[in-house]
């Protein structure tokens, strides 16, 4: 009878310590000291073994990589010594110099451009290493050193093609006016045909004789991702500084788009085109060749497009158009928030206890810079709530493998406004055989001292996102938060998720006009649905 009832004891606790969720058992909980140090010791582990690799291959301390920068800078001492005996070794390939280098300049410690011209331009994979990482080290806004445009210009002049492309790159995008000489140089033999050559004469140094070359250029594009020229075209009418030689750059840009054939998708080039063709003057003369396209294109696409730039400037004219072209225009839709300034949402998520008062003067300050950044994802109420650290907007494709949900639940971290605090993050993952077999995900996290695992479901490059929420939730009602992550509606893949309290939320959505989305697989479904779209007309 003893040993009976030690069995029912011992069964009580560990029932105790596996508490099942609520959510369909989804969610496995434990309060088993034990574990959670095992937990702990396995996140370690995992951490410290990506030390290591990083400080092998320093080239993948990339500023994209949160999870690289965050190893890196746990242990900064240790890592900047390793760092610097890297650039100093002088028997070691230039590349991993640079990359020891460019990882130093991660950490707060600014590379002299000198330093690292001298090893860029005495080494061709030193030199490719640069390129790519030139957009991190200076974004566009930022001018590139005297230095590294003098590399950029004799890199011109390789015979590496890899490099060449590479510095044509850099010089179609950025201002690099030393290189128009090399530039054009290259442009005299006519076997070159590559795009970004092209495009970056054409911002470079644009002349009638030059547009009328890259109209001879111009192909259809019939491949998802393919070429046509037109790029060059735009912008050559873009740094135009004569107007009329603008207007002809859009008038050959609207005739070749005129001329592309039906087709399910429409390209980049070509919407980057319509946008370029609607900014020229006189304005009328920019409708004039949109109205063109809109009746004498042959893709039904382009046309949508095309008389929906009108209707931005000129919505009466675009009404008639469509009219006669038979082509639906959508109704306008002003936005809810349009009308309300950062202050008044401000207000109004104040009033309904979405921010405390206490955050919002931080969270306005931070929103108006916000405001006037045009590269910036949100605006309105979604930036103030950015701003005050309860916002995370992100694609809910990853295009990766793994999925990575661990890294998600710690960015889901840093927008719940310091509440939802998991520690020891880990995914694991068992792979079949074959590309085709399931994977089988398993993500665990502590949390107020609770270990919580659970399964996300394999869904290709896709986040599952609903596993993620409901397991946060959890350990959020758990710790007695009652905030959660309710999401506001995009319409497309992308999720916008919000931590707050959800009637609070719910109220100040319908004061601001901000749709909350009840199906958190939404962002997937609709995503998918548009993938398989496009990969069924590809295939006819």
């Amino acid at each position: 009878m003893r040993r009976a009832w030690r069995y029912a004891i011992a069964l009580l606790l560990v029932v105790a310590c596996r508490r099942p969720a609520s959510n369909e058992g989804r969610v496995e909980v434990i309060s088993d000291p034990g574990e959670i140090a095992a937990a702990r010791a396995l996140y370690a582990e995992r951490r410290a073994a990506l030390l290591s690799e990083l400080l092998q291959e320093p080239g993948r301390i990339r500023d994209f990589d949160r999870e690289a920068l965050d190893v890196v800078r746990e242990n900064r001492p240790q890592v900047l010594v390793a760092l610097r005996k890297a650039t100093e070794n002088e028997g070691a390939p230039a590349a991993t110099r640079l990359q020891a280098l460019l990882a130093i300049q991660l950490l707060g410690e600014q590379a002299a451009p000198r330093e690292l011209a001298a090893l860029a331009c005495a080494d061709t994979d030193a030199a490719l290493e640069l390129t790519s990482r030139l957009w991190d080290l200076y974004p566009d806004s930022t001018p590139l050193p005297r230095e590294l445009r003098s590399c950029v210009v004799d890199w011109i002049g390789s015979s590496d093609r890899r490099l060449l492309k590479a510095a044509l790159r850099i010089v179609a995008y950025r201002d690099v006016p030393e290189a128009a000489d090399a530039v054009f140089a290259r442009l005299e033999d006519t076997g070159e045909k590559d795009d970004e050559l092209f495009l970056a004469a054409a911002r470079l140094r644009p002349t009638d004789a030059l547009l009328t070359r890259l109209e001879k250029r111009l192909t259809p594009v019939d491949t998802m991702g393919g070429r046509s020229g037109l790029d060059a075209v735009c912008a050559l009418g873009k740094a135009a500084q004569d107007a009329a030689l603008r207007l002809r750059a859009a008038r050959v840009a609207a005739r070749h788009i005129a001329r592309q054939p039906e087709i399910a998708w429409i390209d980049g080039a070509t919407m980057g085109a319509l946008e370029f063709i609607g900014t020229v003057e006189p304005s009328n003369a920019a409708k004039d060749l949109l109205a063109e396209v809109v009746t004498s294109a042959k893709s039904k696409l382009v046309r949508q497009h095309a008389i929906e730039r009108i209707a931005e400037s000129d919505p009466a004219k675009a009404i008639d158009l469509a009219r006669r072209a038979g082509l639906e225009l959508p109704p306008r839709q002003e936005s809810a928030t349009a009308s309300k300034s950062l202050e008044e949402c401000a207000r109004i998520l104040v009033e309904e206890r979405v921010l405390a008062r206490a955050e919002t003067s931080d969270a306005l300050a931070k929103a108006r810079a916000v405001s006037v950044d045009p590269d910036a994802n949100v605006s309105g109420p979604e930036a103030l709530l950015e701003a005050a650290g309860r916002l995370l907007a992100f694609d809910v494709e990853t295009g990766m493998f793994p999925n990575r949900h661990d890294l998600l639940i710690g960015d889901l971290a840093r927008a719940s406004a310091g509440l939802f605090h998991p520690e020891a993050i880990v995914e694991s993952y068992e792979a079949g055989p074959t590309e085709s077999d399931p994977v089988n995900y398993r993500v665990q996290f502590v949390h107020s001292g609770s270990l919580y695992r659970f399964r996300p479901k394999d869904l290709g490059d896709w986040y599952d996102l609903d596993a993620v929420i409901v397991a946060a939730h959890r350990a959020l009602a758990d710790a007695g938060v009652t905030e959660r992550f309710a999401m506001i509606a995009t319409g497309d893949q992308t999720a916008m998720l919000v931590f707050a309290k959800p009637e609070a939320l719910r109220k100040a959505a319908s004061r601001l006009g901000l749709a909350l989305e009840t199906e958190r697989d939404r962002p997937f479904t609709v995503g998918k649905a548009y993938e398989d779209r496009v990969r069924d007309a590809l295939g006819k």
